[in-house]
């Protein structure tokens, strides 16, 4: 999820993001999923990895009261096109999303289901609400529509 500051400094979200990455490797690895590194990066830089998690970073979910699932994004700020988000994309077949307390693993095609309108059980997008960024656009799932289609939950202590 690219997130702008108000300041445009995409460097220092790269780097949020990269840090959260990181972190999410380690944190799962301490609970045996291991997720290796690819294209030679060192594992303290992001984390491209060969389980096919794509891990996304959401530090606002908690004051939404939901997971931003972002459909459409802005890549790069000054142009206004947007293209396909991380979820739509290929690559991957896991959608990890989440903050330093709380993290979800989705199956994308769950996902893309429910969004799309074609789950029997999320009919009409059960209960998610649009939301437009500066950066994009998608749907806040509530938490407990993302208790119940998430593939895994990990809760993490901050201190």
């Amino acid at each position: 999820m690219f997130r702008r500051k108000k300041n445009n400094d995409v460097e220092t979200v790269s780097r949020e993001r990269e840090k959260y990455e990181s972190f999410i490797c380690e944190s799962l690895h301490e609970r045996g999923i291991i997720l290796q590194p690819v294209l030679g990066r060192p594992p303290s830089h992001r984390c491209g990895n060969l389980l096919g998690l794509d891990i996304i970073y959401d530090p606002l979910m908690g004051r939404r009261g939901g997971v931003y699932i972002e459909t459409r994004v802005q890549e790069i700020p000054p142009l206004p096109f947007l293209f396909k988000a991380t979820l739509f994309r290929d690559g991957a077949w896991l959608y990890g999303i989440g903050d330093y307390e709380l993290f979800y693993i989705f199956g994308k095609k769950t996902l893309q289901r429910v969004i799309l309108g074609k789950d029997k059980y999320f009919p009409g997008r059960g209960g998610l609400k649009p939301l437009e960024t500066e950066t994009g656009s998608g749907f806040i799932m509530p938490f407990e529509h993302a208790d119940t289609l998430a593939e895994r939950r990990f809760y993490f202590n901050i201190f």
